[in-house]
């Protein structure tokens, strides 16, 4: 389960080509055979295969991924488009805000309790 929550907290720039210095702060980036190449897509997906399997987790219908990204994605709100855009390896910012960011219970209590308290912009 440890590993499952690694992959969760650093996969938004590991498997996508994004910017990738907190992943290999986190030691997954690299290959377990060479620590000079970064792990493959293929290998990834094994290791979160077996991560549910252990855990007993069956992976969302939209794919393995996409739940963990999405999560990573809703959990960065906070930050500009931009950068979160960059570090998750989405090609457009379109993209990241209609498919991965959702709204959340926290952020909607404050955009109706502090109207003018804007946490970043565009």
């Amino acid at each position: 389960m440890a590993r499952l929550d690694r992959l969760m907290h650093v996969q938004g720039g590991c498997t996508t080509g994004g910017i990738e210095a907190g992943v290999e702060a986190a030691g997954i980036n690299s290959s377990p055979k060479d620590p000079t190449t970064p792990c493959s897509r293929h290998l990834l997906d094994d290791w979160l295969r077996r991560a549910y399997k252990l855990a007993k987790v069956v992976p969302q219908r939209r794919g393995m991924w996409h739940s963990i990204r999405r999560k990573w994605a809703t959990e960065r709100k906070g930050y500009p488009v931009k950068d979160v855009a960059a570090a998750g390896g989405w090609k457009t910012e379109e993209v990241l805000v209609t498919s991965y960011q959702q709204a959340d219970a926290e952020t909607i209590k404050n955009v109706v309790l502090h109207p003018t308290h804007r946490m970043v912009s565009r």
